[in-house]
């Protein structure tokens, strides 16, 4: 099992870092029989596109959920982020995806209007192996301010982010990266926290009187303010299920280039 040290290195010269053995096993299985089912309870999920081109849906998890909070909670997750960010940064969001059977190869991005200033901690609920769609990475590209032409003008070695159940991986929102096809016949969920030092340029979370209470057991500070009742739910991903998040979706699968160049030229932030 890496050190922190270990773990802050490798986080700062390859861009993403996997803390083995992380979180309680028996949790990560509890909420994901949790999550399946209401998975199968939503269904069909009824709108077009959002995710379903390429089959990969968003979700949003309650501050509540179990694993948000012992992932919030872990002081060996709390020290890595320390080594990288400092210690003055906050949660500006809670997320997760389902990677559907079935699912397509996303084109190779970089959310990199974030910069390093962003990490992303996930964890997998179960095992993540290539078969079931595991995420490939291109370690060092978060160092680096690339096109998407120049991405792809040289040859890049990437690393498939594969775990065991309990395992935990951080990494920069600027690290190039893609979902994958998940050839197996179960749904893969992922859970996430977003932290940042950026914090006070940001949106807080919205959150009820109740879930604002369960905040402040976590050990990391969360960016947030009292508001209308947070709604878990699976949901369409950053592409709008309208025909312009249709067409931009599409666009995205077929031709990444022209996309990439639509969304510079209106400083979108798809």
């Amino acid at each position: 099992m890496a050190t922190r040290e270990q773990n802050a290195l490798e986080l700062e010269t390859s861009g993403y870092t996997l803390l083995e053995s992380c979180v309680d096993v028996k949790h990560t299985e509890d909420a994901l029989k949790e999550l399946l089912t209401e998975y199968e309870s939503a269904r069909p999920m009824r709108w077009r596109g959002g995710g379903k081109w390429f089959g990969h849906l968003n979700y949003v998890p309650s501050p509540s959920n179990r694993i948000i909070r012992e992932i919030a909670s872990s002081s060996r997750i709390k020290r890595v982020l320390d080594s990288a960010l400092g210690e003055d940064y906050k949660v500006v969001g809670l997320g997760g995806n389902a990677n559907l059977p079935g699912s397509r190869y996303q084109p190779a991005h970089a959310d990199g209007w974030l910069g390093t200033d962003f990490l992303i901690v996930n964890v997998p609920l179960g095992k993540v192996t290539e078969d079931n769609g595991s995420t490939e990475v291109w370690p060092g590209t978060h160092k680096e301010k690339l096109t998407i032409a120049e991405f792809n003008a040289v040859q890049r070695k990437s690393v498939r982010l594969n775990s065991s159940p309990g395992d935990v991986v951080i990494r920069y929102s600027n690290l190039w990266h893609r979902g994958t096809p998940n050839r197996s016949s179960d749904v893969r969920i992922m859970l996430a926290l977003i932290v940042s030092r950026f914090y006070d340029k940001l949106p807080p979370i919205t959150v009820s009187k109740d879930q604002q209470a369960n905040l402040l057991t976590f050990g990391l500070s969360v960016n947030c303010k009292t508001g209308p009742e947070f709604k878990r739910r699976f949901a369409p991903n950053y592409f709008d299920p309208n025909l312009k998040g249709n067409v931009l979706e599409l666009t995205w699968m077929f031709a990444p280039g022209i996309f990439t160049a639509i969304r510079r030229f209106k400083k979108s932030s798809i």
